[in-house]
């Protein structure tokens, strides 16, 4: 599940797009794709839940631990690259 606790989002689930503004909640489904993206203007802030675990405590540390700002996304595909977890584009 996430949380959105700042910001605006769009959220990918299943080939759907939903808005997502500070206060929305969302559940993503184990094997179904999904995905989000930052729509505003600021940062956002969001809060996970992730049942079971598995390996994703340590997967969002090491991408808790990129620098602020823009992503750098060699990193960021490395990350998920390590961790088996495929980057979808969003939906057209």
């Amino acid at each position: 599940m996430i949380a959105v606790l700042e910001g605006q989002f769009e959220i990918f689930i299943d080939g759907k797009i939903y808005q997502a503004p500070t206060g929305s909640l969302f559940h993503f489904p184990r094997f179904i794709p999904h995905g989000f993206t930052n729509t505003g203007s600021t940062t956002g802030r969001t809060l996970w839940t992730v049942i079971p675990g598995e390996n994703f405590e340590m997967f969002f540390e090491e991408l808790n631990a990129l620098p602020p700002g823009p992503p750098d996304m060699a990193a960021v595909s490395a990350i998920f690259a390590k961790y088996n977890i495929d980057i979808l584009p969003p939906p057209a």
